[in-house]
């Protein structure tokens, strides 16, 4: 599971601390801002993390779905890191 909570920032209560220098790293080189400037950044890499880990989780419960559905129809099964399989009532060893 990924964690967007290393993004999440509670700046902007007080002037002080946006104002505050923090250090970027643009294109490998090291750049000071200060908090205000990058909170908008921070944001929009939640997000996009947010959008992206959502889509992962589809396609993998999509394709857990598909393994599923082939298991029931090819009678596979797996013993430890070997496949077996019965297709047509011969079976077949996948290692």
């Amino acid at each position: 599971m990924c964690k967007t909570d290393v993004h999440t920032v509670e700046v902007g209560k007080n002037d002080v601390m946006a104002l505050a220098p923090s250090f970027w790293l643009v294109g490998g080189v090291l750049v000071e801002r200060t908090v205000k400037e990058i909170i908008p950044t921070l944001e929009s890499n939640k997000e996009q993390i947010s959008k992206i880990v959502e889509s992962l989780n589809t396609q993998i419960h999509g394709s857990s779905q598909k393994m599923v559905e082939g298991q029931g129809k090819y009678a596979a099964s797996s013993n430890g890191g070997e496949w077996s399989a019965s297709i047509g009532g011969a079976s077949v060893l996948v290692s």
